[in-house]
């Protein structure tokens, strides 16, 4: 899966897109669709972006994936998934931003254990 095709995809998947970041032509950004504690700051249900990487080692065009997860509670969390194949982006994401919002309720917790789902 090349940036442009992910781009697609994402944008199928309901993703908003932003503008280029570092080694990323863009990123995609939305609410996660799984439940979890909102963000102490804006109380809102937690973003996941996606950002595809690509470079070319020796000769050869790479891209790889991440997703990541930042919220707030009582400290900054930065909840990442990465390094897997950008072309398995559409059988990964579903598990990875489960695995994620998970992961923060699991922050919220020990964090603020009475607030807990």
């Amino acid at each position: 899966m090349d940036q442009k095709q992910a781009k697609e995809w994402l944008l199928s998947d309901g993703f908003q897109i932003g503008p280029a970041q570092g080694d990323c032509e863009f990123f995609g950004y939305r609410r996660s669709r799984h439940p979890s504690m909102p963000c102490e700051t804006n109380e809102k249900k937690s973003q996941i972006e996606v950002r595809i990487h690509s470079r070319t080692y020796m000769g050869d065009p790479q891209a790889w994936a991440s997703v990541t997860l930042t919220r707030e509670c009582g400290d900054w969390f930065n909840l990442q998934a990465y390094g897997f194949p950008a072309s398995s982006l559409p059988t990964s994401l579903p598990r990875i931003e489960r695995a994620l919002a998970d992961a923060w309720n699991a922050v919220v917790a020990v964090m603020r254990p009475k607030e807990a789902l």
